[in-house]
């Protein structure tokens, strides 16, 4: 069963990348959950206007397709850096990325 990702993926990755929090393991806020919830929440507020005003039930749907993207994008990229440099670690990954 695939499900149709109905947001730019480009356009996702800009907006995760202005989110610090959602990907830099070095950022302070990373670990702070509250900051990365509000993070996803701005930028599923970002690709749904109305966001805030769904109930909770939609708004976690939504929430799920977009982290379930990012994810999806986020291992794809390590898993071709690591077949690229030929097993690279995780801690040059990071700093690749960053």
């Amino acid at each position: 069963m695939s499900r149709i990702f109905k947001y730019d993926v480009v356009t996702l990755i800009e907006a995760i990348e202005n989110k610090p929090c959602l990907w830099d393991k070095t950022a302070d806020c990373f670990k702070d959950k509250i900051e990365k919830e509000k993070a996803w929440k701005d930028v599923c507020a970002f690709f749904e206007e109305d966001f805030l005003e769904k109930d909770k039930k939609e708004q976690h749907k939504i929430g799920e397709a977009i982290r379930g993207k990012w994810q999806n994008i986020r291992d794809s990229f390590v898993k071709s850096l690591k077949k690229k440099s030929g097993q690279a670690t995780t801690k040059n990954i990071c700093t690749m990325i960053t």
